[in-house]
């Protein structure tokens, strides 16, 4: 009950509603331990953000299955892409970079993650600004900036009075420092 309720806040936010197989696909999933992966609300909060943020690419991917009536090829796109998410929370925050890199790159993923994961209270749009040349080898571009943070959405939010972009979960933090910092000295 409480998963099917997180679930459904998780799609009101983005004025949605998930297919009821893909619904019962997302709660029968399982840990290697036999226990429903759903039980983990991070784990959760990820797996649906993922299924409600597709980008050109997936829906590029479901209009190639031609046989498929279209509410048909969404379904099925949604369920193919929760079979390919890891029901660990570590390897989903993985899988949430690799989408990430897909579509803005390596460098701005690193570029906005490895601070963020750096940061004590997170870090200001402006502190942002001055590094990003360093840190993605590109000009300061705004637009990518919240093309960056729409594709971590559910997992950064503006905090403090200066409005401190920040990770909503240190398991993030951990993860990003895995994938982009994984030596001591890089940090």
């Amino acid at each position: 009950a409480a998963a099917d309720e997180l679930i459904s806040a998780q799609c009101a936010r983005y004025h949605r509603h998930l297919n009821p197989r893909v619904r019962r696909a997302l709660l029968a999933r399982t840990l290697p331990d036999g226990r429903p992966a759903s039980g983990n609300p991070l784990w959760l909060t990820l797996a649906v953000d993922q299924l409600n943020l597709l980008d050109a690419a997936d829906f590029a991917r479901a209009e190639r299955a031609q046989a498929l009536p279209p509410a048909e090829r969404l379904t099925q796109l949604l369920l193919e892409l929760l079979d390919q998410l890891p029901a660990e929370v570590a390897p989903a925050y993985q899988s949430l970079f690799e989408r990430a890199e897909a579509i803005h790159g390596v460098a701005r993923c690193r570029a906005f993650a490895a601070p963020l994961a750096l940061s004590r209270n997170g870090l200001r749009e402006a502190d942002y600004a001055g590094l990003w040349p360093q840190l993605a080898a590109e000009a300061w571009q705004p637009l990518a900036f919240a093309g960056l943070r729409r594709s971590f959405r559910a997992h950064v939010v503006a905090r403090g009075a200066h409005g401190q972009w920040d990770g909503t979960h240190a398991q993030l933090r951990e993860a990003a420092l895995a994938r982009y910092l994984p030596q001591e000295e890089q940090r």
